[in-house]
């Protein structure tokens, strides 16, 4: 039993120092990617609230700023090496964020246009 720990711990210790990236690497970039997402989040959220209190200036603003704020996650995105040879990451969060696009295209600025009547 003694001889398998010290197997098992060794094996441990060889796995945990190979090569590759290490966990503070995974954890900034799958923050880089969820901190895009909420910058998103929140400015969609405020158009949608501005959406109760309908000014029409302020919903084209907030719809002007959700939408750059989009492209520009994208772009970030897109300029994103992927993470250890995987790039389920980075494409699952490139659909989210031309999701987001293409309904502040079309939805949003739609929604403002029907406001205004």
């Amino acid at each position: 039993m003694k001889k398998f720990n010290l197997f098992l711990t060794l094996a441990i210790i060889i796995s945990l120092s190979a090569c590759g990236p290490t966990v503070e690497q995974a954890i900034k970039y799958n923050d880089d990617i969820i901190t895009k997402s909420e910058e998103i989040k929140t400015k969609v959220n405020s158009l949608t609230e501005s959406y109760d209190k309908f000014v029409n200036e302020q919903s084209e603003q907030y719809h002007a700023e959700a939408l750059k704020t989009t492209k520009e996650a994208i772009v970030f995105i897109s300029n994103l090496e992927p993470f250890d040879n995987d790039t389920s990451l980075k494409a699952g969060a490139l659909v989210l964020f031309k999701t987001y696009e293409s309904v502040l295209e079309v939805e949003h600025k739609r929604l403002i246009e029907l406001m205004k009547l």
